[in-house]
């Protein structure tokens, strides 16, 4: 599968703004990364969760995206910019956050709600509740997961 060119972002963003879900289906099943904005490496997804964008999210999920992606190694300053502070410096020096993980993080159950509603991963579990303590199994305790107090306590031991 091809990668992102400059002219599939700019087909993307167009349909975006024109909310045409047919043609941003389609682009997504031709990539083989998750779309990023022009000259970026964190995908669409999650800077709709770090801007609280519930249109683009909903849309970019019901077209399709993955809500599994791992964000990049290295982070987009302006994105990092959209986090608070001990959530940021975590997504910094962490390998291996989700964009729900992220939502997680951030406090965004409605986010994890409707992620969980359009799964594109057939083995993840369908409780959005137990999709905030994925990150605990896989032992990124520092998130928290504000979202669920009480999988909160059953991560810090």
């Amino acid at each position: 599968m091809p990668e992102w060119t400059t002219s599939t972002r700019r087909a993307l963003s167009r349909a975006l703004q024109a909310g045409k879900n047919d043609e941003i289906r389609l682009l997504l099943s031709k990539q083989s990364a998750p779309p990023t904005p022009e000259g970026k490496n964190v995908p669409f997804l999650a800077y709709a969760i770090a801007s609280s964008n519930v249109s683009l999210f909903s849309t970019l999920l019901n077209c399709g995206a993955d809500p599994n992606t791992v964000l990049p190694s290295r982070c987009d300053k302006d994105f990092l910019a959209l986090l608070p502070n001990g959530l940021r410096s975590y997504i910094e020096d962490d390998r291996s956050v989700t964009v729900l993980m992220l939502a997680s993080g951030l406090g965004q159950v409605d986010y994890l709600r409707r992620s969980d509603r359009r799964r594109s991963k057939p083995d993840a579990p369908n409780d959005p509740e137990q999709n905030v303590g994925i990150g605990c199994r896989r032992g990124d305790r520092a998130l928290a997961f504000r979202a669920n107090p009480s999988r909160r306590r059953a991560c810090a031991g």
